[in-house]
């Protein structure tokens, strides 16, 4: 079964297995991929990308891609994917069915003219790239949110939802320009379950690894949790980050005491 075989049914039953697996996609967990890997069609669709520009926003090499989308393979290693939850639980906002369908049916309609026909052309990949990064400019948690009113409120200049490495699909929550750049990334983990704490938070210093290996950067980490973090959270966390926080109160208070 190809991507143009599946219907407007096919996507509202995804959309809400995952709206019930997710705690209405609050808990973006690996065991949900891990299940049933159809349901990255759903993410895909809630970041409105097409799948070159998904596969390249999340840096995998995933042949089997496409397989998954369409059913035809079942169940993802565990390892792939929390790689895929790694950057999706980044950039997921709640996204109305509606809205959902809507994008599924304009690619289902593109994938059948230009676009299909002339993928491998400069100028439309070149269309995809700029597409997907504007996408990312405008999507911001309500936790992202209140940060960037504090970065306004203290007059810093900033990006959000900054590609700093196109290459390697290195996106971070708040880029501040300076000397030497400091990149803020932020993490609200909504989950009580001890053991999804604990692999959100090894993503979470992942992704600050990641960045460190690129770039020269001061890397700072809001995560706001609802289950208290414990000593190897921040051991984990201190890895990467030279600053970590726990509220915004916290954030205020470093961004009043250094000079940007």
């Amino acid at each position: 079964m190809s991507t143009a075989l599946l219907t407007v049914k096919d996507v509202q039953r995804l959309y809400e297995e995952l709206e019930l697996k997710s705690n209405k996609f609050q808990e973006i967990s690996a065991e949900i991929l891990v299940i049933n890997p159809q349901i990255l069609l759903i993410f895909r669709l809630m970041l409105n990308m097409s799948q070159p520009e998904f596969g390249k926003l999340m840096g995998i090499d995933d042949t089997n891609f496409s397989k998954y989308e369409t059913g035809k393979i079942k169940n993802m290693q565990y390892k792939t994917a929390e790689k895929y939850v790694q950057v999706i639980s980044k950039l997921i906002k709640l996204i109305p069915l509606e809205r959902v369908i809507k994008n599924f049916e304009r690619f289902k309609k593109e994938s059948k003219g230009w676009f299909a026909v002339c993928s491998n052309t400069k100028k439309v990949l070149e269309a995809r790239r700029k597409g997907a990064e504007n996408s990312l400019k405008n999507r911001l948690t309500p936790q992202e949110e209140k940060v960037e009113e504090l970065l306004k409120e203290f007059g810093i200049n900033y990006k959000s939802n900054y590609l700093i490495n196109k290459d390697k699909a290195i996106i971070v929550d708040f880029f501040i320009p300076r000397k030497k750049p400091i990149i803020l990334e932020c993490k609200r983990l909504t989950s009580s379950n001890r053991r999804e704490v604990r692999e959100q938070t090894k993503n979470l210093a992942f992704q600050g690894y990641k960045t460190k290996f690129y770039h020269n950067f001061i890397l700072i980490a809001l995560i706001e949790s609802k289950k208290r973090l414990q000593i190897r959270d921040f051991q984990e966390l201190d890895g990467p980050f030279e600053k970590v926080f726990t509220n915004l109160k916290q954030l205020r208070l470093f961004l009043t005491d250094v000079s940007l």
